[in-house]
């Protein structure tokens, strides 16, 4: 008579032992048809809802430490290429990027029952699994010096970092569209639309509200149709307003249908470089993190343009320093990689007293010659100082400092 072991558990008949072996078997065969299930819906190689931490807020968060290579991940599951669930329950995990440097890929495998418990498994390798039950997590892109999120997310709002920013999206949409139903002449002449021709907007503004709709739930492939048919009515639009804005191709220029759509077709060249982002459809997690925050800037541009603004990108300082001069002081560095050749800059300050600023443009690893810049009161408390245009280096940088650290300071980078 053959051994319980010998016996698959589905072949099991009256009169023989059901051992744990067969215990195991059933549950990888479980795993097995569950896989096949989720690879049949689309779903393997994808982030899904992480089982059995109901109470947890952060799914699927991914915070990366580009300076110092580590990544910290929080109740992570994702589905492997063969669609296996890989669950790294919480507390959180830190994964740090080998120093050897040829291991770039933080992949997960799931192991079966018989040899491993089901667990999930985390090893930085050399390149992505082949093998149905691991998929690449992140990679550590050593040429940019930042991790490349990998997987998509099945549905919007499974991913912390990616949910966030499309909750932030939508709020930016939901806030141009009001702007669109309550505007006035002021408006469309800033949109060089007459009164008559205010109705082509009807298209944008019914898009906007479309995003607006879209559920934590809605399936990615869903979520940018509607995304992608919203940034082509906005490059439409940004292009229609580049094309009035040329004295050669003003008059030809017109906001229809058919002429936004010829403006859409050309894609975002010339346009601010947020836009970008929008020109391809995102194929991975990092993409589209990418991809939702490149359009909730370029609506946020939209609603600039429309208000009489002028449009921006807020920047965020890389690096601070207390300077000599001012030991009570605070300086501040700001990249200008990828701004282009010429740049101005607005800051905004807000402190008790009007502070003293002080402010140059050079190679980044260096102080540059500074010079003074004479603040403008534009409320009680608020300062505020328009520095440049000035010639510009991807490599350089723009220094700030303030002779108090008790200001708070912001800077924008204006879109030319």
């Amino acid at each position: 008579m053959a051994s319980a072991e010998d016996v698959r558990w589905h072949d099991l008949r009256d009169g023989l032992e059901f051992h744990a072996v067969h215990v195991r078997q059933l549950a990888d065969s479980t795993l097995a048809a569950s896989a096949a299930l989720a690879r049949a819906s689309g779903a393997a190689g994808r982030f899904v809802w992480a089982p059995h931490h109901p109470s947890e807020t952060l799914v699927n968060s991914i915070e990366p430490d580009d300076q110092n290579l580590v990544i910290d991940l929080m109740n992570i599951a994702v589905l492997t290429d063969g669609g296996y669930l890989a669950h790294l329950p919480p507390p959180k995990k830190s994964f740090a990027v080998p120093r050897t440097g040829g291991e770039s890929y933080l992949n997960l495998y799931v192991t079966d029952y018989q040899s491993g418990s089901g667990e999930t498994e985390a090893r930085w390798e050399q390149r992505p699994p082949t093998d149905a039950r691991g998929v690449a997590l992140a990679r550590w892109a050593n040429s940019e010096r930042k991790f490349k999120l990998l997987p998509l997310p099945h549905t919007i709002g499974v991913v912390h970092q990616v949910a966030t920013a499309f909750q932030q999206l939508q709020a930016t949409a939901e806030k141009l569209r009001l702007k669109l139903l309550g505007g006035g002449q002021s408006e469309y002449h800033r949109l060089s639309l007459s009164r008559q021709q205010a109705t082509e907007l009807g298209p944008l503004i019914a898009q906007l509200q479309r995003l607006t709709f879209v559920q934590a739930t809605t399936p990615v492939s869903a979520v940018l149709v509607e995304a992608r048919m919203l940034a082509a009515e906005l490059t439409g639009w940004f292009q229609y307003l580049r094309a009035k804005a040329d004295v050669r191709s003003s008059a030809l220029a017109q906001p229809d249908a058919l002429g936004r759509a010829v403006f859409g077709a050309l894609g975002a060249g010339g346009l601010a470089e947020y836009m970008l982002p929008l020109a391809s459809e995102p194929t991975d997690g990092q993409q589209m993190l990418e991809w939702v925050t490149a359009l909730g800037r370029g609506l946020e541009g939209f609603h600039r343009v429309i208000s009489g603004d002028s449009d921006e990108d807020p920047l965020t300082a890389f690096a601070t320093f207390v300077p000599e001069p001012w030991p009570a002081g605070m300086g501040y560095r700001y990249s200008l990689e990828n701004r282009g050749s010429e740049v101005t800059l607005r800051c905004e300050v807000t402190a008790h007293e009007e502070p003293e600023m002080m402010w140059g443009i050079g190679p980044a690893q260096y102080l540059p010659a500074l010079t003074p810049a004479l603040l403008n009161c534009v409320e009680p408390g608020r300062y505020q100082v328009q520095l440049g245009p000035v010639r510009a280096q991807d490599a350089d940088a723009v220094v700030v400092v303030l002779d108090t650290a008790g200001a708070a300071l912001r800077v924008y980078a204006l879109n030319q």
